[in-house]
């Protein structure tokens, strides 16, 4: 026990900025499973933030407040709501800050994490990133500011556009760890199940998620296809009442909008044979947890999306619609939170979309050895790319080279 003790007491302490409460899942991988010599440490999230997230766990709250803060941003053009919220103090014990999607300048050593697109440095705001962006420039220029570590290519080709050399030198990628959630599948030789399942995995927590995700364009292929035998849709995520009733009235779906145990999670993939998000960005969490089991994914050529799936190797990128004009807004892909751009969704009229999803879908559903073969490939993709192992070494020679004097 005493040399465990010792042990624990030489790990280097990375402070976890602005919280180490309340963490997406991949983030939370972080946490749990630092590299080799260190430690992760926090603090819980600040009263602003608790308030905010008390106030909007309520869907009444939550709608009347998020089109009032958006009309305040509006007239104010300001990031101090957002700083308030996230700002917490800097641990005196912590020898390196790895700050995920905040800047904040400090006379520490500290990494800036950046799983979003750079607009989340402004809260999600392009408007408000463009009037920002030399003082967060300045602050990322830094001596402070170690290393950008990007979890995938897109954003960075955002950043070589708006910050110096300088500052693009000190990006790094590495893409982003977790374990495989469940078995990997088993593909017999002779693979062509009866009834093939047909995945959609949206947000329990957010209902924006359903829209963001694709889910109306999956509830309109679904009906095109209602009448058939030898497919299942199951549809996992929060909805409205009345997309609950549309989702009723197809005889081969079903609908789960409760909170379940991981567990049920894990076997809904390895029990689904196509992961179906044809939504208006990446859906970085359900794309890793279907490849590390195995399953091939569909998405639309959106944003990031060619960052994890390569078109026929381990899932299948449809052509997006034409019709809609958010996708062109200077401010996409954070552009896709306003309400604009839900609306501009929920309006949406575009039969030739909702063919290529049915078209695609229906020739994967003929040939059963391509679904077993992209998704083999897809669970090999995670492996090579998206293992903790190459993560955590990644991760550590950033941190090293961070703290060297």
């Amino acid at each position: 026990m005493d040399n465990l003790k010792i042990s624990k007491d030489n790990l280097k302490k990375i402070q976890f900025y602005p919280s180490i409460e309340k963490l997406y899942s991949l983030d939370k991988t972080i946490v749990e499973f630092p590299p080799e010599g260190y430690t992760f440490i926090g603090t819980g999230p600040n009263m602003a933030y608790k308030i905010t997230d008390r106030a909007t766990s309520s869907k009444t709250l939550r709608k009347l407040i998020r089109p009032l803060y958006h009309l305040f941003l509006k007239i104010f053009k300001t990031t101090k709501i957002f700083e308030m919220t996230k700002k917490t103090p800097i641990m005196q014990e912590a020898n390196l800050v790895f700050s995920g999607s905040v800047i904040y300048d400090i006379k520490k050593p500290w990494i800036l994490y950046m799983f979003d697109h750079p607009t989340s440095l402004a809260g999600n705001n392009y408007p408000l990133f463009l009037k920002y962006r030399d003082k967060i420039e300045q602050v990322l220029l830094s001596p402070y500011c170690k290393k950008i570590i990007y979890t995938n290519q897109t954003p960075i080709e955002f950043m070589k556009k708006q910050f110096c050399k300088e500052v693009v030198d000190k990006i790094v990628l590495i893409d982003s760890g977790m374990k495989p959630i469940g078995k990997a599948k088993t593909y017999p030789k002779d693979y062509n199940k009866k009834k093939k399942r047909i995945l959609f995995m949206g947000s329990i927590n957010n209902p924006l998620d359903f829209y963001i995700k694709g889910g109306l364009e999956v509830i309109k292929t679904m009906q095109s296809m209602s009448k058939r035998k030898d497919v299942e849709f199951v549809v996992r995520c929060m909805v409205s009442d009345e997309i609950k009733e549309e989702i009723s009235k197809i005889p081969n779906a079903t609908l789960i909008d409760k909170t379940v145990p991981f567990e049920e999670i894990i076997k809904l993939y390895e029990s689904a044979d196509i992961l179906f998000m044809p939504g208006h960005n990446y859906s970085v969490t359900a794309f890793l947890e279907a490849m590390s089991v195995g399953v091939p994914i569909i998405a639309l050529n959106t944003y990031a999306v060619q960052d994890y799936i390569e078109n026929g190797f381990n899932g299948f990128i449809v052509q997006r619609s034409d019709k809609i004009k958010g996708y062109t807004n200077l401010g996409y892909p954070s552009y896709i939170r306003t309400d604009t751009f839900t609306d501009e969704i929920k309006s949406l009229d575009d039969p030739e979309l909702i063919a290529r999803l049915k078209e695609k879908l229906e020739y994967l559903l003929a040939n059963p050895g391509l679904i077993k073969k992209t998704g083999q490939n897809a669970r090999k993709e995670f492996l090579r790319r998206y293992s903790l192992e190459k993560r955590n070494k990644e991760f550590k020679e950033v941190f090293d080279k961070a703290l060297e004097h």
